[in-house]
């Protein structure tokens, strides 16, 4: 299976440079996105039916996503988020990780 790389980026709060990679279509059918960056683990997850290289870019656009809870918060790239988060094998569109990040934050307190 080949690979060709698609963008690379920097991060907010991530020292280095994010690479991006479709691979191509295992023998189920499914491509993948594969993030590369010194210091992390290779990520991948599987790139839904019908996406474009348009709908990559605007899910690698997103700024990463910071989850609140307990001591620590932990900050995902928007492409590891459906995975990290919303425990999905596959990517999600940025207004499915917009509306997912959402409801993960605390609820605002209320004035009396």
């Amino acid at each position: 299976m080949t690979e060709r790389l698609l963008t690379s980026c920097f991060y907010d709060g991530f020292p280095n440079e994010f690479r991006f990679y479709v691979k191509d279509a295992e023998p189920a059918g499914l491509r993948h996105l594969v993030s590369r960056s010194e210091g992390r683990d290779d990520f991948a997850a599987g790139i839904p039916a019908g996406w474009t290289d348009s709908h990559l870019m605007a899910l690698i656009a997103k700024s990463p996503f910071a989850i609140p809870g307990g001591r620590d918060a932990t900050t995902y790239p928007p492409v590891e988020f459906s995975a990290r988060v919303m425990g999905l094998p596959r990517l999600v569109s940025a207004s499915e990780v917009e509306e997912a990040f959402n409801k993960k934050k605390p609820p605002a307190i209320q004035s009396p």
